[in-house]
């Protein structure tokens, strides 16, 4: 199980989708690859049918994004203490983050991510989907 309770450590899984983007104006499209964020539910499974989209993630500060994970898993926020972030596309890095983490911290972890995320594309240039 990946989520020992009552330690309340849950889980986010990361899975990279494919879409395309128009890059400039003659309509070239690059084909890329998006994180998205899978959560894991207060029954310890994860939830392949509820997910966080990167922008959800980006956009927020570490208590906005508390309080999401909050909600789109069912967990009172009030018992979630901390989040481990498994980056599955990155051999399984785990990534702990506390409420009590500062911005600075907050925003670090969000850099980790992105550079795992580019590691992980340049290793793999034929994949545009990162399976979980």
């Amino acid at each position: 199980m990946i989520c020992s309770w009552p330690t309340n450590n849950c889980t986010l899984v990361y899975k990279s989708l494919p879409y395309t983007k128009t890059i400039s104006s003659d309509e070239k499209t690059v084909s890329r690859g998006k994180i998205q964020f899978y959560l894991q539910s207060a029954n310890g499974a994860i939830n392949f049918q509820c997910s966080l989209r990167s922008e959800e993630f980006k956009d927020a500060t570490i208590l906005q994004f508390y309080a999401i994970y909050s909600e789109k898993s069912a967990i009172l926020l009030s018992s979630l203490r901390s989040l481990t972030f498994l980056v599955v596309f990155a051999y399984y890095v785990k990534i702990l983050v506390t409420k009590e983490d500062n911005k600075e911290s907050w925003l670090n972890l969000k850099k980790r991510i992105s550079v795992l995320y580019q590691i992980a594309r340049s290793e793999r240039p034929q994949e545009s989907q990162f399976e979980v």
